[in-house]
């Protein structure tokens, strides 16, 4: 079972008295985010790439999620080409389960 640093970086962790967790700006900078005042997407790409570097390198089939990075390029946004980089990242539930539940991760 990884820790909320593993995945999410150095510094993150569940606050259990307030349910909150809790990812300083400082772990998500391991990913390369150096904004100090970040946009939503920024942060969610900065997590992305946290949990695929440990989902890469920890790829013992116990762990119950797995990810890829694919980068296609150039590619149309805007009117400007650009690199999309696609983060796959995969979870596995008993066989049975006809719906995600994060619980079975």
């Amino acid at each position: 079972m990884p820790t909320f640093e593993e995945i999410y970086g150095t510094g993150a962790t569940f606050n259990t008295a307030t349910s909150t967790l809790e990812i300083p700006l400082t772990a998500l900078a391991q990913s390369g985010l150096n904004a100090t005042n970040p946009t939503p997407l920024q942060t969610l790409g900065a997590i992305a790439r946290n949990a695929h570097a440990w989902l890469s390198t920890n790829t013992d089939e116990t762990v119950m999620a797995d990810s890829d990075l694919n980068p296609f390029a150039p590619i149309q946004r805007n009117g400007e080409d650009k690199t999309q980089f696609q983060y796959s990242i995969n979870f596995y539930a008993s066989y049975t389960t006809p719906e995600f539940d994060p619980d079975e991760v």
